[in-house]
């Protein structure tokens, strides 16, 4: 891996787009017995974008951790396959935009979520002896194995931000999407609700959202 990145800095612009295309060539072929049955593409017309500087810069006595702490501090806030608002980026990886005057009226805003902090929401589904029809609920998740359906992992990530939903209902509904219920024939039972705020350190747990 360490030797791909090396290659990729030292190629030129032609170089590595060549290199991409016989990589992701190879990447389809790979796969394409896959038992998702997913036809897997790539685009045709490859985007460009300014490459960041990870450092390290030894001029500010940064060490040869520096380039990791930094990928770990953009991808602990991008969550994969999503478009990202710019402003939630470091400000070392904002690019400066150029003015464009424009005759349409301005907008003030895109999307309900870009006035709203970022936040983080993870989903933990609990099973166990002590969980009210866990019998019906392993019995379930076996048939679908045998299916092939999708079961997915006991933690998560939620995808979706809950501030948007204008009713519960809509919460729970993206929730059993998220965990793929539909195809595997459950529903929730309960939820446990819990909250925490890093930077005031509070946390709010509610233990029966039935």
């Amino acid at each position: 891996m360490v030797e791909n990145i090396e290659w990729y800095k030292n190629a030129t612009d032609a170089q590595n787009m060549e290199k991409s295309a016989q990589e992701q060539q190879s990447f389809i072929e790979r796969h394409q017995d896959n038992k998702m049955k997913v036809t897997i593409s790539f685009p045709s017309g490859m985007k460009r974008f300014p490459a960041p500087n990870l450092g390290p810069f030894t001029d500010k006595g940064e060490g040869h951790l520096e380039p990791y702490n930094r990928y770990w501090e953009v991808m602990k806030w991008l969550p994969q396959n999503e478009l990202e608002d710019m402003a939630h980026a470091p400000s070392w990886m904002q690019v400066p935009t150029r003015k464009v005057v424009s005759g349409l009226s301005s907008v003030k805003k895109v999307f309900a979520s870009d006035n709203l902090p970022p936040i983080e929401i993870r989903l933990k589904w609990i099973r166990g002896e002590e969980v009210s029809k866990d019998q019906e609920t392993d019995l379930a998740t076996k048939q679908a194995v045998k299916r092939e359906a999708h079961l997915p992992p006991s933690k998560s990530r939620f995808t979706w931000d809950p501030r948007l939903f204008a009713k519960s209902e809509q919460f729970r509904d993206s929730i059993r999407r998220s965990l793929n219920f539909k195809e595997l024939g459950l529903d929730l039972q309960a939820m446990l609700i819990g909250y925490h705020h890093e930077a005031q350190d509070q946390s709010i747990n509610q233990s029966n959202f039935n």
